[in-house]
């Protein structure tokens, strides 16, 4: 089993060299830490926590980019596809997740929505929220490197927020893609930007 580049690159044999989650001892670590993370969440909810900042530390402990899942899940493989298996399991669990999540919140804000139709999952649909700014205009002015570096720092605060906002605060998407100049969100299929745009 080969964990390889998105170009199809091998990188790493997993049954060869293993990663820690591989191991007797990291595999302990991955559960132990699932139900920490699932603990802290029932806890939120059962206190019925209002504050969104405290959900969204609670996100980002869990599967921000520190965090240990993500780091197991990233070394590991969700497909066992040859020549080479690309597909880790971050990849593959991350994005049914988003997707699933923009899913239901379309549900929840669409009042008419067919709650009793047996054919419900073939007609799920998402679309992609895309967030994006013409970096290399702000990139390009910037005379000093002091400039560029304090740019790319707003730049960075700026997608952030958005990210937030998305993710915690209207709790519609997940960031699916990210560079230096775009932001590409999982979304509700239809008129969620209305029903927003209604209620606020």
């Amino acid at each position: 089993m080969w964990l390889s580049s998105p170009w199809g690159h091998p990188k790493r044999n997993l049954l060869t060299d293993p990663p820690e989650v591989l191991t007797p001892q990291g595999w302990k670590r991955v559960v132990a830490e699932i139900r920490r993370i699932l603990e802290e969440l029932r806890g939120l909810g059962t206190r019925g926590e209002q504050d969104v900042d405290v959900w969204w530390r609670w996100r980002e402990g869990a599967i921000g980019p520190d965090s240990f899942i993500r780091r197991a899940f990233l070394s590991t493989l969700a497909e066992t596809r040859l020549p080479n298996n690309d597909v880790t399991l971050w990849d593959q669990s991350y994005v049914a997740a988003a997707l699933f999540k923009s899913a239901v919140a379309g549900a929840l804000l669409d009042s008419s929505f067919p709650w009793g139709d047996g054919q419900i999952k073939q007609k799920t649909r998402w679309r992609l929220l895309t967030v994006a700014i013409g970096t290399e205009h702000y990139e390009a002015r910037a005379v000093k490197i002091g400039d560029w570096t304090g740019m790319q720092g707003v730049l960075e605060e700026f997608f952030g927020k958005v990210r937030k906002l998305v993710e915690t605060d209207l709790a519609v998407g997940s960031l699916l893609y990210r560079d230096s100049s775009i932001a590409v969100f999982s979304s509700p299929a239809s008129g969620w930007m209305r029903t927003f745009r209604r209620l606020g």
